[in-house]
């Protein structure tokens, strides 16, 4: 996570710049998945450089995720992306294999669902997911559920800022934080 959706988001700009401009020149990393990316200008330094790079497709918001690769990659649409627009980047390594390996960058909002967002992820087809106990829809709980879907077609790989904790459950009532990630693991 860049650190560029919030309030603070220009303190972090300028790191996020250094260590781009090193990982691109010594080339130590072959696949990024970013969160929160500042600007397009700091993708198109990757592009200019070689890279491949994907966004999130769908509806554009101030954190946006993307998948930076030193490998050829091409955006790969799902069923969700107008629910999680740029919050979620999905690529497929381009292979020649029509089932080719995903890649997700996601970034979960750290917000319970509105009446609204519930009714902008049914639009997109994919059934609704149950609620932990006691709580709400979290938007992590639907970009789990995407990112479920997904695998179902075969590999994928995950990573991002899911905005949940392990560890949740020792300081709060409630067993939200084990739920959420028995749910990773089924």
């Amino acid at each position: 996570n860049l650190g560029g959706g919030g309030p603070t988001a220009t303190k972090y700009k300028t790191a996020a710049d250094e260590w781009a401009k090193q990982v691109r020149q010594e080339r130590t990393l072959d696949l990024l998945c970013v969160q929160e990316v500042h600007d397009d200008d700091w993708l198109e330094a990757w592009r200019a450089k070689g890279w491949d790079v994907v966004v999130g497709s769908g509806p554009i918001y101030k954190p946006r995720s993307a998948i930076i690769a030193n490998f050829p990659i091409e955006s790969f649409p799902y069923p969700t992306s107008d629910y999680h627009g740029s919050y979620v980047a999905v690529a497929q390594v381009k292979s020649g294999a029509a089932d080719g390996w995903l890649i997700a960058s996601v970034h979960a909002s750290p917000t319970a669902l509105t009446t609204e967002w519930v009714e902008r992820w049914d639009a997109c087809g994919l059934l609704r997911p149950e609620p932990r106990r006691g709580l709400d829809l979290w938007d992590s709980d639907l970009v789990l559920a995407s990112m479920r879907s997904l695998a179902e077609r075969g590999p994928l790989i995950v990573a991002g800022d899911w905005n949940e904790a392990r560890n949740w459950d020792c300081d709060h009532a409630g067993s939200a934080g084990a739920e959420f990630f028995e749910g990773v693991e089924a």
